[in-house]
């Protein structure tokens, strides 16, 4: 097996001072993955993915949450659940397995689960916007707009991203507000 590298170069101006080091495999593959995943190739994105979870397993924090959402939509809830339990134990406060969680339960109907799984999470992180709005997606998917409107209302207070402005588009849709 080559061992991957990369040059550093310590006095760029120069020209003149470089190295080769050795690079960490998992972060290549994962930057592999994201660049995969932005040029929509799935097939080779799932696979470097793979490569980081079997290269380094105890860098959790950089292929569980993705790995897991990708293992719940293909149907593989179980491995999806095994990586929000493995989240959680290594971080009981971060966000990524409780919405990893939430995830699994919406995506399988369970939505009372899965809003009780935000509300765990937020009892850790009570200003995680991405998990409100999982809550948010969950309320809504139950039919409990109102209270949807008011999770989703919550998340901009604490942040702004484009994903929460589609998500408050989904439920004033619902509550029939067309925009």
């Amino acid at each position: 097996d080559k061992m991957l590298k990369i040059i550093e170069n310590k006095d760029f101006v120069d020209g003149k001072t470089t190295k080769m080091v050795p690079a960490n495999e998992g972060m290549v593959r994962f930057c592999q993955y994201m660049f995969a995943y932005i040029s929509q190739n799935y097939d080779d994105a799932f696979y470097y993915m793979d490569l980081v979870e079997q290269e380094k397993p105890e860098y959790l924090w950089l292929y569980a949450y993705e790995r897991g959402v990708v293992e719940a939509q293909t149907g593989d809830v179980k491995k999806a659940k095994t990586l929000a339990d493995k989240l959680i134990a290594a971080n009981i406060e971060d966000a990524d397995g409780y919405s990893l969680y939430t995830t699994c339960e919406r995506l399988y109907g369970n939505y009372e689960k899965a809003i009780r799984w935000a509300d765990k999470g937020l009892s850790y992180a009570p200003n995680n916007a991405e998990l409100m709005r999982m809550k948010a997606m969950a309320l809504c998917c139950k039919g409990e707009n109102e209270a949807a409107q008011k999770v989703i209302n919550e998340a901009f207070e604490v942040q702004e991203y484009a994903v929460l402005y589609l998500t408050a588009l989904v439920v004033e849709n619902e509550m029939g507000n067309p925009i």
